[in-house]
């Protein structure tokens, strides 16, 4: 994949309070832990993103023309929309499917917001989403360990899977999408073996097969000194600090154990594969007992349970279907297959693969109206186009 390098706009521009949106998830975390969790930050950044919008709107004397391709993703996204909506007419849920329609409107926000934004600069958030990435990435690696030892920290252990997601995602990007950087590159591989994170781990693998085997400028392995001297000194570094420090060899051990669990630990798979195999035939299960209309938005935990609270069956197309119905799926499943469709043919296989990646983490990970990076992703990827060059990061090693 190709890419334009852009230098026009200044560093505080849309592209960055967008890929705060995209990263409020993982922002707030970390606002919890420093006592500010009062502040509602998908909130004002939203606000921000969609007065900036209104303004751009509204300053603009030229009239919006949108590319077929942006035409045809609104229209997709508007049926899913209208698909939640007529759910809510029969939902299940009486209180929490509030909270949950909140969260997707920020999805669809993020969907929108770079379609209908004039002059979004798709090589400029790239950058910045790589660099934003490497900073929480970094941050998660030294404060986990810490979380057994010190209270108020236990959030960031339910964050592993999160970071894992944005490592693989990101050394997708740095290798097919972004000039690559060896460094950047480095850290992401070691944070996400060290994460423990197995689906990551696992579709990144497969991502990479992928892209291998299909697509027409194979991988390049190049061996330049300077690389070399510097991977060594960084990997000497490492096993140095994790020998001589007992949180972090902790850690590296837990990452072992769980993907042995996954790839040779026989039959106990564990305890969360265990709880999600339930949930996909629980799930099954009722989906069997309705599965034209389904339950109704934000309804899984209640038809499950009987309690009206957040819980989802860590699948994007078993939780559509459960809740959206059959329409609801199709619109589902329409607007990934889009996407990915759209990348494999128009940009280039590395997208594709990227597109891929997204919607299968999807399938492991947290509630489809919680997914902000995947939406937001497939939109701006519509922006692409092969055959620019490619976004440069600083120096290439």
């Amino acid at each position: 994949m190709i890419i334009a390098e852009s230098k026009k706009h200044p560093i505080l521009g849309v592209e960055f309070f967008y890929v705060l949106l995209l990263f409020s998830g993982y922002i707030k975390l970390y606002l919890v832990l420093l006592g500010l969790d009062k502040i509602d930050f998908t909130l004002l950044i939203g606000v921000i993103l969609i007065s900036s919008l209104c303004f751009s709107f509204l300053r603009s004397r030229t009239k919006l023309v949108l590319p077929l391709q942006q035409i045809f993703a609104l229209v997709l996204i508007l049926f899913f929309i209208v698909s939640v909506l007529v759910s809510l007419l029969y939902t299940k849920s009486s209180q929490y499917f509030l909270i949950k329609l909140l969260n997707f409107g920020v999805c669809v926000v993020a969907y929108i917001f770079p379609l209908l934004i004039r002059g979004f600069d798709f090589s400029k958030f790239l950058r910045c989403f790589v660099n934003v990435s490497i900073l929480f990435a970094v941050v998660f690696i030294f404060l986990f360990p810490l979380t057994y030892k010190i209270l108020g920290l236990e959030n960031i252990q339910s964050a592993y899977s999160s970071i894992g997601y944005l490592c693989g995602l990101n050394l997708l990007l740095l290798s097919r999408i972004l000039h690559r950087n060896n460094v950047f590159m480095f850290i992401f591989v070691v944070i996400l073996l060290m994460a423990g994170a197995r689906g990551a781990l696992l579709f990144t693998g497969v991502s990479f097969l992928f892209i291998f085997c299909f697509s027409n400028k194979k991988i390049k392995f190049r061996v330049r000194p300077k690389s070399v001297l510097l991977f060594s000194c960084l990997a000497v570094s490492i096993i140095l600090f994790v020998s001589y420090n007992e949180d972090s060899q902790n850690m590296l051990l837990r990452a072992i154990n769980r993907s042995f669990v996954l790839f040779g630990g026989g039959d106990n798979i564990g305890n969360s594969a265990q709880v999600r195999v339930q949930h996909i035939k629980d799930s099954i299960e009722h989906i069997s007992d309705n599965p034209f209309l389904g339950y109704g938005f934000g309804s899984y935990s209640m038809v499950n349970t009987g309690l009206d609270i957040r819980s989802y069956p860590h699948n994007s197309v078993l939780e559509v279907w459960f809740e959206l119905g059959v329409f609801g799926l199709l619109c589902f499943l329409g607007m990934v297959s889009f996407h990915i469709v759209w990348c494999l043919k128009k940009v280039s296989t590395g997208a594709g693969v990227v597109m891929i990646y997204l919607f299968l983490n999807s399938l492991v990970s947290s509630s489809f109206a919680e997914q902000k990076l995947m939406f937001g992703l497939f939109s701006v990827f519509l922006l692409m186009e092969g055959g620019k060059n490619k976004i440069g990061l600083g120096s290439k090693l």
